[in-house]
């Protein structure tokens, strides 16, 4: 029995400004969402079963 792996690649683009967080995969919006308690809270990004490569946060 052979295993066989899917790789998938995507371009993701997380933009916050004050409570609202809108998330792109390859430029088309995915989420967008209302963060109540994002002020001065930390951010964490959990991934399962998935590679992250080349990560850059930008802020103003």
């Amino acid at each position: 029995m052979s295993s066989k792996w899917e790789i998938s690649i995507y371009h993701i683009d997380v933009v916050v400004e004050k409570d609202i967080v809108v998330i792109y995969a390859d430029g088309i919006k995915a989420l967008s969402n209302r963060i109540y308690a994002a002020v001065g809270a930390d951010w964490k990004i959990e991934l399962t079963d998935a590679l992250a490569e080349n990560v850059m946060i930008y802020g103003k």
